[in-house]
Parts: C-alpha cells; structure tokens; sequence
C-alpha cells in the first residue's frame, strides 16, 4: 500500500513524482526556448508575406515554434498523466 492513497502502488507514486520532479526541472528551459520561438514567430511572419516563394518553408517554421509554444503545457499534462489532443498537430492528408 502507497502512503499516499488507497488504491495505487508504490512504483505508481514513484512514477508520478518523478514525472513531476522532470517537469519542474524542464519548464524553464521550455520557457526560454518559448521566448525563442515567439521572437522566431514575429520575424517569419512578415518573411512570408515579403516572399511568397519561400513560404512553404517559412509555414514549416512557424508549425515548428507553435509545437514549441506547446511544450511546456505539453510537458505539464504529461507529468499529471493526463493525455493532450494532439488532432489539431497532425498534418492534414489527402483523401
């Protein structure tokens, strides 16, 4: 028996606080690469007006600073072992 809770285990407990010491260790860094990829954002965005024939290669930076952007919430479901929707990520395919 956990000392925690009734009905789960030690090595659940065990999980559960390592997961939680990983994200407190992470967010940081996650913030700061957040403040990156917000700076990144705000110069590709008026790169793909300017230039329309390199904006599928701008569109793929900007999907990659929104994953960014995600993580450190990303990160936090994770530790609380709750499942994110990850629909709106995946790309579209062709039917």
């Amino acid at each position: 028996m956990c000392c925690c809770c009734e009905d789960c285990s030690c090595a659940e407990c065990c999980k559960v606080t390592c997961r939680v010491i990983t994200a407190i260790i992470c967010i940081p860094f996650l913030l700061v690469l957040g403040l990156l990829a917000i700076i990144c954002a705000i110069i590709a965005f008026p790169l793909k007006c300017l230039c329309p024939c390199l904006a599928p290669c701008i569109q793929g930076i900007l999907d990659l600073t929104f994953y960014i952007l995600k993580a450190p919430f990303r990160l936090v479901m994770w530790s609380v072992g709750k499942a994110t929707d990850d629909e709106e990520d995946t790309p579209l395919q062709d039917p």
